[in-house]
């Protein structure tokens, strides 16, 4: 029976851990996305529109955009 017990314990020690890490990774990603959002909006506040373009794919298109081409 002890061994059981601690079988299980290992094992539901292990599932801790492992949902820790998950945890831990999540975090580092949000705080990834807050820094890009960020500097995205230092790029509007400035008015740097080769920042703020920076954070678009090369291929974008402004949804009916043609009244803002050249």
């Amino acid at each position: 029976m002890k061994k059981i017990l601690f079988v299980v314990s290992l094992l539901l020690l292990f599932c801790v851990v492992v949902y820790c890490q998950k945890q831990a990774e999540n975090i580092k990603e949000l705080n990834a996305i807050r820094e890009m959002y960020m500097a995205w909006a230092k790029g509007l506040e400035a008015k740097d529109v080769d920042s703020i373009c920076s954070f678009f794919a090369d291929d974008f298109v402004i949804p009916y955009g043609d009244s803002l081409r050249d």
